[in-house]
């Protein structure tokens, strides 16, 4: 996701918020750490705004390069 915003395919703040998701994400698939809060589980995967805005972002790319 990092790269993504080097070569200006996302904006810094999608690839931070994109890059953390995956973060998440291998904490959830991987089950490190014995314990999570429910919460705080609930909560990111209620936060839509990062998949929209990378959804958008990669959209608005693809399309000034003439991909679709």
């Amino acid at each position: 996701m990092e790269r993504l915003a080097t070569v200006d395919v996302l904006s810094e703040d999608t690839a931070s918020d994109m890059a953390q998701a995956a973060m998440f994400r291998n904490v959830l698939a991987h089950e490190y750490g014995d314990v999570l809060d429910q919460d705080i589980v609930y909560e990111a995967l209620q936060n839509l705004s990062r998949y929209r805005a990378f959804l958008h972002e990669l959209c608005d790319y693809l399309d000034d390069v003439g991909a679709i």
